[in-house]
């Protein structure tokens, strides 16, 4: 039916070129038949024939159309044929697909040479400066306004403290009120001896628990003070990080 020769293959007529696709559109509803019944698609229901549409459309406009440019028919290139445009083959995708392969075959006989678009378009540098240096302009102006608020960690170091000196007046208040009750205790007993007995053994207030929590606060409020530092550290270094970066990339801001 054809014959192959190096990269060619060459019919002897239109006939047996589309006997050739014929054949090859049977084996491909074979091999989606064979599809359906592996992945139990009824066959000829709804789903399998969009399948069977799928493949033959990909192969109608992809596979048969790569292979023609490397076939011919009685010694010529094969043009698009009405069916293949039907199927929305390249040709009618790409109206100047046809002329191209024209232009294409007369360069290669050395009459005609025809330089191939380019695939895409030059990129808009320019577009993309500006865009990031929009972007940037944003994300410089978050870097001010974090650089005005550099005492920000002053400010926390401000709220722990208070909160610190309200936790410590507090703790000093219920050692006073021991101090008191304490005292007063110790006073009764004095004042009444009959007293004395039942007094001294009663239950005293708890001072361990008071000094526990006294000191677990101090342990608490020192490991944050000793923090601080490495706090106003890290947030220094953000910030001449950000002013570096401004400096590189953001010039016009200075």
């Amino acid at each position: 039916m054809e014959r192959r020769d190096g990269t060619q293959i060459k019919f002897e007529n239109q006939s047996k070129y589309d006997n050739f696709v014929q054949k090859l559109k049977s084996q491909l509803i074979s091999f989606s038949n064979q599809a359906c019944e592996e992945n139990n698609v009824a066959i000829d229901s709804s789903d399998s024939k969009e399948v069977e549409a799928i493949l033959m459309e990909v192969f109608m406009k992809y596979t048969l159309e790569f292979m023609r440019e490397n076939m011919l028919v009685g010694g010529q290139k094969i043009q698009p044929s009405a069916e293949f445009s039907a199927n929305g083959s390249k040709s009618q995708n790409n109206p100047d697909s046809t002329q191209y392969h024209l232009q294409l075959t007369q360069s290669k006989s050395g009459k005609r040479k025809v330089d191939k678009e380019p695939l895409t378009k030059p990129c808009d540098t320019s577009l993309n400066e500006r865009v990031i240096r929009q972007q940037y302009a944003l994300y410089d102006a978050a870097v001010g306004n974090t650089r005005k608020r550099k005492d920000l960690p002053v400010h926390i170091k401000q709220q722990v403290e208070q909160a610190t000196k309200q936790a410590g007046e507090s703790l000093e208040r219920d050692v006073e009120s021991i101090e008191e009750i304490e005292k007063e205790r110790l006073s009764r007993a004095e004042e009444d001896p009959r007293q004395r007995y039942k007094v001294l053994n009663a239950d005293l207030p708890n001072v361990e628990r008071v000094q526990k929590n006294y000191r677990e606060t101090n342990k608490i409020v020192s490991n944050l003070m000793e923090s601080f530092p490495l706090m106003i550290e890290n947030a220094t270094r953000s910030i001449d990080l950000h002013k570096e970066i401004a400096d590189v990339l953001y010039p016009s801001t200075q």
